[in-house]
């Protein structure tokens, strides 16, 4: 089973390509195994449409807005093996263009724990994980972002099996990211995602 090729859909909010989001990017990237095949979404590149609470997602199978890039992302997530979120920490949130693509899982959300339908979009039981960048050296900061991935998560049948987490951005420089520990840790990351 670890030989077979694997889909991994990378969620990511990279603002800047020279930042420590974009270099835990990087290292995630070279850090796979090679039976992973890894698609990025940076949603800072995304046209993606705030949820307005219409409630259309009570009554349907769907969203009712339909203009924007979230069905393209959203079968990218259906068609992965491995989903998994990257982001730096704005304010103990994730920044807004990913925020709105989490918030627009409302309709999955209504699906599951409203409506009670078991989900023919998510079948499937995904493995995730959540990579976070903070300038901060709070583990709280870091326990925040999960729980609000996990409960994303939750709506589309994804299990979160690791986080992997580079604190005190603020006093580092963005090599720092690289360390042996560092390293390790990604490889045991990509192990608890196979």
């Amino acid at each position: 089973m670890e030989n077979c090729v694997k889909k991994a859909v990378i969620l990511s909010a990279v603002p800047k390509s020279t930042g420590f989001t974009a270099e835990m990017l990087k290292l995630i990237r070279q850090t796979a195994p090679s039976n992973i095949e890894i698609s990025d979404v940076n949603m800072f590149y995304q046209n993606i449409l705030p949820c307005t609470d219409c409630g259309y997602c009570l009554k349907n199978d769907a969203c009712r807005i339909n203009t924007d890039d979230f069905d393209t992302i959203t079968e990218k997530v259906k068609s992965a093996d491995i989903v998994i979120v990257l982001t730096p920490v704005y304010f103990l949130s994730l920044p807004s263009p990913l925020k709105a693509y989490f918030d627009r899982m409302q309709r999955y959300f209504s699906q599951k724990f409203i409506r009670k339908i078991p989900s023919k979009d998510f079948p499937a039981r995904k493995k995730g994980a959540v990579a976070v960048c903070c300038g901060a050296g709070d583990s709280f900061v870091v326990e925040v972002v999960s729980k609000t991935v996990k409960m994303m998560f939750d709506c589309i049948n994804t299990q979160l099996c690791d986080v992997f987490s580079v604190m005190n951005t603020d006093k580092l420089h963005v090599s720092d990211i690289s360390s042996d520990e560092n390293m390790d840790k990604l490889k045991k990351f990509w192990e608890n995602l196979i």
